[in-house]
């Protein structure tokens, strides 16, 4: 029988068949989307990972099998058109594409010619002391680093050549007691320039140029090492790990550094300048962290100005300036929320906070050390401490040591997780005054809110005479309440 349902009633003939269809469908659709899921993971990990180089071997290519000296043929095998073999020879610039794979550190310890260098993720060329790598002109980039390539010798490259260093891709400048030079190349997204070697040496390296990743690394560091300028733009970001016992100085005679990424201090010295009246700038479009470290201006009679457009976070480390009438200004520049973290460190000297219109700077419970604070108009601050802030002395979110420009067309937000007060150092009259705490805010004084009262969360207490007065006659100059949002006390409305 061709129907193995023919014996069966209507019903059941036409019942199991659309079940079983059914199944079907549902099954296919749930085996496709996860073949979906699958393909997309898969597609994101590769645009994740480091950048390397994949083609297909064609005759006389090169590639390294071992950790070992470039001139040495263990090194390395060739392709004769149909198979990797071993090396008879080291690979020049006459041959195809050199190859260093993962995981292979290659030495350069005689003077050599070569092009076409691809040095996989993992892989890693050493270039030492004294000896020259000289990039001829060969088809495409003539080093393209994905791994890392470590210098102490010279790079000349040939007119038309070129060298690319990757995502993932490091440079490693590797000189002790001379100041040697960085080979201009072309830094991709991801890549870094990291000086490791200095000892001795109290000269900038040579071929400062624009980076994407720019790290300092010298523990050995015996002197002080003034990059005279030449630092201008680091697309990523710039990071000092150790300068030893000694300062890393931006410049001499005033400078303007820019920096794409995060400025991240974790130990050393980063000065941005010595000379009497010369002004820097440091731009910063990422994240300041400091968690070591000194982060200091010591040029007499000048400026520095630091424009923060991220978050700020120092967790240990001191910032400070040293120079005889010299003043450090931290502008406080992001569009929108900008969290502060403050822990374990030091801020001594003229160094001021402002706040710039647009910007809300979230303190959490933590303290702001230094000389003035200014709110600009406009501008937000957001007060986590119990204590709320305060015009002078050491309690609440804000204690610099001189002036507390707490500005009456700026706007306040009490967001703790403890009760709170408003503190003296709260205007008499604010532009909007918003209270996000669920366990509520004591007014400490009496306050006028010129534009809006926004109860997004917890009570407005008032006590004896102190009263809450919108001044603002528009009907939706209060907005939030609820039964869990209100004021407590004395309220006003024009």
């Amino acid at each position: 029988m061709k129907n193995k349902y023919i014996n069966l009633n209507r019903n059941k003939m036409r019942l199991v068949p659309r079940q079983s269809t059914g199944l079907r469908h549902r099954n296919l659709f749930v085996v496709s989307i996860a073949i979906l899921a699958i393909m997309g993971f898969a597609t994101l990990m590769l645009n994740l990972a480091p950048s390397t180089k994949t083609y297909s071997a064609t005759n006389g290519d090169y590639r390294s099998v071992a950790t070992g000296d470039w001139s040495a043929f263990t090194t390395w095998q060739k392709y004769n058109g149909s198979a990797w073999v071993s090396a008879n020879a080291a690979p020049l610039s006459s041959d195809g594409v050199i190859t260093i794979q993962s995981g292979h550190t290659v030495t350069i310890s005689s003077n050599i010619t070569a092009d076409q260098i691809e040095i996989d993720s993992g892989g890693t060329v050493n270039l030492i002391s004294g000896k020259t790598l000289t990039l001829d002109n060969g088809t495409g980039t003539d080093l393209d680093v994905s791994g890392t390539f470590k210098n102490a010798g010279t790079v000349t490259i040939n007119p038309s050549a070129s060298i690319a260093f990757e995502n993932g891709g490091k440079y490693q400048h590797n000189f002790t007691n001379i100041a040697g030079t960085i080979p201009t190349a072309t830094w991709n997204t991801g890549s870094t320039c990291e000086v490791i070697g200095y000892t001795s040496n109290n000269d900038a390296p040579a071929g400062l140029q624009a980076f994407y990743n720019f790290t300092w690394n010298c523990p050995s560091q015996s002197k002080d090492i003034n990059l005279e300028g030449g630092l201008t733009d680091v697309n990523g970001d710039f990071t000092v790990l150790n300068t030893g016992n000694q300062e890393l100085r931006l410049s001499m005679v005033g400078s303007t550094i820019s920096i794409g990424g995060d400025l991240n201090i974790q130990n050393g010295k980063l000065i941005t300048s010595i000379r009497k009246h010369n002004d820097d700038t440091v731009n910063i479009a990422g994240n300041y962290i400091q968690t070591g470290g000194v982060f200091a201006d010591k040029a007499s009679s000048s400026t520095a100005v630091v424009n923060a457009f991220g978050n700020w976070s120092q967790t240990g480390g001191s910032i400070s300036e040293k120079g005889k009438t010299t003043n450090m200004q931290i502008y406080f520049s992001k569009a929108g929320k900008q969290t502060f973290t403050a822990s374990a460190n030091h801020v001594s000297g003229d160094i001021d906070f402002i706040v710039k219109t647009g910007s809300a700077l979230d303190m959490s419970t933590s303290i702001l050390l230094g000389n003035d604070f200014t709110l600009e108009n406009g501008s937000t601050l957001m007060i986590g401490s119990e204590d709320g802030i305060e015009a002078k002395g050491k309690s609440g979110n804000i204690q610099t040591s001189r002036q507390r420009n707490f500005n009456t067309l700026a706007n306040y937000v009490y967001n703790g997780l403890v009760l709170q007060v408003t503190g003296k150092g709260l205007p008499a009259t604010v532009r909007n005054l918003e209270i996000n705490n669920s366990t509520g805010v004591t007014l400490t004084n009496s306050v006028q809110v010129s534009n809006n009262l926004i109860l997004t969360e917890g009570r407005v207490i008032t006590e004896k005479k102190e009263e809450l007065w919108v001044t603002n006659t528009s009907a939706s100059a209060i907005s939030g309440q609820s039964d869990s949002s209100y004021v407590d006390g004395l309220l006003r409305r024009n």
